[in-house]
This record gives C-alpha cells, sequence and structure tokens, in this order.
C-alpha cells in the first residue's frame, strides 16, 4: 500500500506521531475547504489529512503545518481497488490510533468509518455534505443508498453542513436525531469576510471587458446536475430580448453528468457567454458579477452561495437544502423551484429589469446576513469546541 506518501515539513516532530485526528477524502483538493482550519484544530493535537497521494496533497499538508498520508481511493466504484483502500486506512489507523476519524466526501466517508470501527477507533465522524442519493435512478439509487447509510451506521456522530441535509438524514432513516448535529448555522469551515467583500463592480466588469453590462455568474462544476440546462436555456431566452446581459461560467466541464452537446454549443459560440473554466481566485469575478445564478439540483450548503452574499451579490438559487437556508426570500435573493428553466428565466429577467430599484437594496443586505450566521472564525471556534467535547469523552 502507498501510505509512505507523508510530508517531509511539518511544525511538530519529524517523527510519525501516534493519536491525533485524522481527516480522509478522496481527493485532496477537497481538504481547501478547511483551509486555515486545520492549523487552528492543531489545539487538540495531531492533525493528519489522508487522501488519494500526490503534490496537491503534500502541498496542502505543508500550508497548514499538518501531516499527510497517501491512501489512493477511487472516486467511482472499483470493488477490488475499494478493497485495498480499505485495508490500508484499516491498516494506517491501527497502527497510529487516532483519537478520531472525520470523513469526508463520498467514497473517502464510507471506506474511514468502516475501517476506523474495526480498527477501534473510539470517535468517528462523518462530515455529510449531501447526499448523493437523490439525484440518482434506479439500481444505481439503492446502490448509494446502501453505502451512505453503512457510512452513517459506522459513524459515532454525523455533521449535517445544513439545517435541511439534517432533516434529509433524519427522515430517511440514515440516523436518529439525537446522532446528528450541525456547526452554528450549518456551512463546512465558514466564510472568510476579509477575503470575499464588495469591491468596485464597475472596474472589474471593464477588466472582463463588459463595462456597462449587467453580469449573470455561475460557480461550480459544468454539469447537468448543477442545472446548467436550465441555465443556458433561460439566459438564451434573456439574452434575445436584452443585448446587454452577459454570463460568467466559472468551474470545470466534466465527462461524468456531462451536460447536452446542444447546450455545450450554446456555451461556446454565445458572445453573451464566457467561460473561463475552474479559477482559484474567486473574489474579482464575484465583485463583477450583479447576480448569482445557482440552479443546482442538489446540495449540502452551497457554499458559492455565501461567498457571492459575502461579496455583496444577490443570488437566485434553488429551492434545496443549504441555498435556501443562506437566501432570504426577497431580502438578499430569490428562491425557484429546480429543473425550472420557464421559473429561472422569470426570476433573472425580474433582477435584470429591477436592477435599479430592487436590487440595490438586496446587494446592500446580503454581507450582513452572512457575517451574521456563517462568519469563518465563530465556526472554527464552534467545530473547534465540538471536537474537545468529543475527544474529551
Amino acid at each position: 500500500m502507498d501510505v509512505g506518501a507523508r510530508c517531509a515539513n511539518f511544525a511538530h516532530s519529524n517523527s510519525i506521531s501516534k493519536g491525533g485526528i485524522f481527516f480522509v477524502a478522496t481527493v485532496p483538493g477537497f481538504f481547501r475547504f478547511f483551509q486555515g482550519q486545520l492549523r487552528k484544530l492543531k489545539e487538540l493535537g495531531d492533525i493528519t489529512i489522508v487522501a488519494s497521494p500526490g503534490e496537491t496533497l503534500t502541498e496542502i499538508a505543508e500550508k497548514e503545518g499538518v501531516e499527510c498520508l497517501g491512501v489512493s481511493i477511487p472516486r467511482r466504484i472499483a470493488i477490488v481497488k475499494d478493497i485495498w483502500a480499505l485495508w490500508s486506512l484499516f491498516c494506517v489507523f491501527c497502527s497510529r490510533r487516532p483519537q478520531m476519524v472525520h470523513g469526508n466526501t463520498p467514497k473517502g466517508a464510507l471506506l474511514s468509518m468502516v475501517a476506523a470501527f474495526f480498527a477501534r477507533v473510539p470517535v468517528r465522524v462523518f462530515m455529510c455534505h449531501g447526499l448523493c442519493n437523490s439525484t440518482e435512478r434506479g439500481l444505481k439509487r439503492r446502490i448509494i443508498m446502501m453505502m451512505e447509510r453503512v457510512t452513517c451506521f459506522f459513524s459515532t456522530h454525523i455533521i449535517a453542513v445544513s439545517h435541511g441535509l439534517k432533516n434529509e438524514l433524519v427522515e430517511s432513516k440514515f440516523a436518529s436525531a439525537d446522532k446528528v448535529s450541525l456547526i452554528l448555522n450549518g456551512c463546512v469551515s465558514g466564510v472568510d469576510l476579509k477575503e470575499f467583500m464588495p469591491g468596485d463592480k464597475a472596474s472589474e466588469k471593464i477588466k472582463l471587458g463588459w463595462g456597462g453590462a449587467f453580469v449573470f455568474g455561475f460557480v461550480g462544476r459544468i454539469v447537468r446536475d448543477k442545472g446548467i440546462e436550465e441555465l443556458v436555456d433561460a439566459f438564451s431566452r434573456l439574452s434575445r430580448e436584452y443585448s446587454e446581459v452577459r454570463l460568467i461560467l466559472l468551474g470545470k466541464i466534466e465527462g461524468e453528468n456531462a451536460i447536452s452537446n446542444s447546450a455545450l454549443q450554446s456555451i461556446q459560440s454565445s458572445p453573451s457567454i464566457c467561460y473561463l473554466g475552474f479559477q482559484k481566485n474567486l473574489t474579482s469575478f464575484y465583485q463583477a458579477m450583479d447576480c448569482l445564478v445557482f440552479p443546482s439540483y442538489r446540495e449540502g450548503f452551497g457554499m458559492v452561495v455565501a461567498e457571492a452574499g459575502a461579496s455583496g451579490v444577490p443570488c437566485i438559487v434553488s429551492d434545496i437544502s443549504g441555498c435556501n437556508e443562506i437566501i432570504r426570500e426577497g431580502e438578499n435573493g430569490t428562491i425557484i423551484p429546480p429543473r425550472d428553466a420557464d421559473a429561472l428565466y422569470r426570476a433573472m429577467k425580474r433582477f435584470y429589469e429591477e436592477r435599479k430599484t430592487t436590487l440595490p437594496g438586496m446587494a446592500s443586505r446580503s454581507r450582513g446576513l452572512i457575517a451574521s450566521r456563517y462568519e469563518q472564525r465563530a465556526v472554527w471556534d464552534a467545530t473547534l469546541e465540538m471536537y474537545r467535547n468529543l475527544t474529551d469523552k
């Protein structure tokens, strides 16, 4: 097994320590959600991040001052590789004897919770970022539901990232109400209000070559389940009526759960749509937007909605868990039914037509509503306190 891919540089001893907290995910890039928080959690003891090996894993661990271990965990179902990953995690937990294992991402959480149970790790935390079965059908849905039930069963504690997700877990009988909790009002690691803040909208638009245009934006994976089909449909109709509207798409176009060829062609050919791919630094893009549109079919929380709100951007979101908690109807955005291109079109049209009346008030309220519920330091402090209570038992 390839568990030897450990960071060369971290803040404490050069020897591999025992105990502490292990964070497990399928892909190392996921740990960027915990940027800064991992360093904060070192107050509880040694922190080790575990994911598929590579430069990204090492880079994040060195930046956070924590250890890392590389264990190849496939994203998709692959029986032989999954068994090998499960055995590798079991061996790691047996040899290191952590106080807590914190599982993230569907496959990473499943394998780490099972391995930690058999390795007799006393505290097994499953951070649930969303239920994947909700957008699947048939046999695949039943398999995913079984995996999610197993993950919940082998965990000792479940953290849901939104109230809606907690309700889904309990109502689906994946877990009892006393096993599922939230950290403050939900969210993963809170919103950094110093990074995401309102800027000079006019100058940011000029940099993009769209000075004077009304800019809608989307941030996320360019896949069907994010509502891209409906977004392209609605925006195409709107742009035929109003020539000064623009749409920025930020995110990677993926082959799995791919959008249709017609939607892809519209993105590539429309002069009013600007596809900019994946972007590490989103601050200036949020500042250029007049409205974030996020018509996803399912989310656990909807981090980009909170980031946009902190940047003073009103949002149009689907009525799904997480997103419908961040947005308060009429105050900092509007909520529409998922999978409804007509409703999305009407909302986008209304936002554009009310750009000088209703929208400025939404924009001015957005940051305060995010700051009062999801400020990063408050989330970090609450997380630290929760984990301290769990490990002290």
